[in-house]
């Protein structure tokens, strides 16, 4: 998808932020998740970190699972990781570079972001 991975290099650089704030490890995060009921190995946490793929975020069990286990509220992580608006409704990656790239006014993004909504 056009501007997709832009968004997940975005992301993932903000969660290893996040991850290294809290002062753990992929294999120390990937446990805490474990703990939780949630099966995602240090491998799955890489591949958010590195862009290869978005956390799935929109899952609140997840959410609320990543957020106790980076030690901040869900409201901020997905604040801090692009899937807000100013109006606290949750966006998608894309939708969330689609307002970026309004607010910004970079008109050939708006397109690109647009585009690969529908691919």
């Amino acid at each position: 998808m056009i501007g997709e991975p832009e968004s997940k290099r975005k992301v993932g650089s903000r969660l290893a932020v996040l991850r290294n704030e809290a002062k753990l490890s992929q294999q120390g995060l990937s446990e805490l998740l474990m703990r939780r009921g949630l099966q995602y190995t240090p491998t799955a946490i890489s591949g958010w970190e590195r862009g290869i793929s978005y956390p799935p975020v929109n899952d609140p069990e997840f959410a609320e699972a990543l957020a106790a286990s980076l030690q901040i509220n869900t409201k901020s992580l997905l604040s801090l990781l692009g899937y807000f608006d100013p109006n606290g409704s949750t966006l998608s990656p894309i939708e969330a570079e689609v307002l970026q790239a309004f607010r910004e006014r970079n008109h050939k993004k708006i397109v690109e972001a647009l585009a690969a909504l529908y691919d």
